[in-house]
């Protein structure tokens, strides 16, 4: 059988919001349901479960597991290929480490942890699973959104090289977001926290834009970053209050062939309005990318004899992308020795250079840039963002 017929069996592992409103219609869409089956889903909350198996169909064909024992069920499950882990960032963690374990391929969302340590050991501990390891991808990172591909295309262009990036994120959080009633993230034990306040939203959201920046700056594992910033807590209707206002720098070090990039970022979350605005600025034009509700909006100016604009609209299409190309992984790994167990012959080359915008060592670095950012406010210093070896 082609790899083009292989059907992934997958898990969903959390049914909240975003399995519900996103992944369910994306694993069922025409484009997808021939590539992919929902072959269970867990939750703590069997309530949730059910609720969600609701929409598949009627939900009979899939497997339904919740609590403890559960989870440890659909991970050691025959009839799952590939689980998506959609849990608060530190539990979602831990279960990607044991399914990665029980050689189960994993699409963990985004941020891929709460802490460098714990990433780094759950990543040195996945190399040494050597030729035989499983895919491991790291959803929502933004590095898919075509947005952002087709601006470092034109950067790599006609427009030539980067002389500086901003950012500015205003973002409207209030109880009409169904975000903002997820007790998790406004823990100081599930997410990080700066002196004891909690940083939640400006951790699990903007790491987003990290990986935004780093597509369009077109940064490589190694080179320097250095992070400079300030916290602020705007938004009084956040209870507990919440550190929601971050205003910093990034810079990008260069080389010789390679000069710096210079990126400053504005993000809140305590605006009366949202507005998700990059301006960049290239030696021959310049361009910005606007988000606008369900797409993104490019203009681009170049520069010459006579000034031209071209503004054009691009989808918000980036979940879809990611999971098409983490599905054509598995579906790689599949294809070379058949079912599990006998796909244990399969080899760790035949993919990863098609996922690499996957890959949790990126991820690590997105939350890197972030971590560094927090950590400059709190010294009042300017901060090195650690670097990581490849995976």
């Amino acid at each position: 059988m082609g790899e083009e017929g292989v059907v992934v069996r997958v898990a969903l592992v959390g049914a909240g919001n975003f399995a519900e409103n996103t992944y369910v219609p994306l694993l069922t869409s025409p484009e997808l349901r021939r590539s992919v089956s929902i072959s269970a889903v867990w939750s703590r909350s069997q309530a949730k479960v059910d609720k969600l198996c609701e929409g598949l169909t009627g939900g009979g064909a899939v497997k339904k597991y919740h609590a403890e024992d559960g989870l440890e069920a659909v991970l050691r499950s025959n009839d799952v290929d590939a689980v998506i882990v959609l849990l608060p960032p530190k539990a979602g963690l831990e279960v990607t480490a044991k399914a990665l374990r029980l050689g189960k391929h994993v699409l963990q969302e985004k941020p891929v942890g709460t802490s460098r340590r714990d990433v780094q050991s759950i990543l040195e501990e996945y190399g040494k699973m050597g030729e035989f390891r499983p895919l491991w991808g790291v959803a929502e990172n933004y590095r898919y959104e075509e947005a952002y591909a087709e601006a470092r295309n034109l950067i790599e262009g006609d427009l030539g090289p980067l002389i500086s990036l901003t950012l500015n994120a205003s973002l409207a959080l209030n109880e009409s977001s169904c975000y903002w009633h997820t007790p998790w993230r406004h823990s100081t034990e599930e997410l990080p926290a700066v002196d004891g306040v909690g940083i939640g939203y400006l951790f699990e959201g903007p790491v987003h834009f990290m990986a935004a920046i780093r597509k369009l700056v077109g940064c490589t594992r190694g080179g320097a970053i250095h992070a400079s910033a300030t916290l602020m807590a705007k938004n009084q209707a956040l209870s507990p209050q919440q550190l929601d206002t971050l205003v910093g720098f990034l810079r990008f070090e260069g080389d010789e062939s390679t000069p710096c990039v210079p990126c400053s970022i504005s993000i809140t979350y305590a605006a009366s309005r949202p507005l998700v605005l990059f301006v960049a600025i290239c030696e021959r034009g310049n361009f910005t990318i606007e988000r606008v509700p369900g797409k993104y909006r490019i203009s681009v100016v170049r520069a010459g004899q006579t000034t031209t604009t071209e503004t054009r609209e691009v989808p918000f299409n980036g979940v879809e992308r990611e999971v098409l190309s983490f599905v054509r992984g598995v579906q790689k790994f599949k294809a070379v020795a058949g079912e599990a167990p006998a796909n244990l012959r399969r080899k760790v080359g035949l993919v990863p250079e098609e996922c690499l915008d996957l890959s949790p060592v990126e991820a690590l670095l997105d939350m890197d840039c972030l971590l560094s950012l927090f950590e400059a406010a709190q010294t009042n210093q300017v901060t090195p963002v650690p670097q990581h070896p490849s995976d």
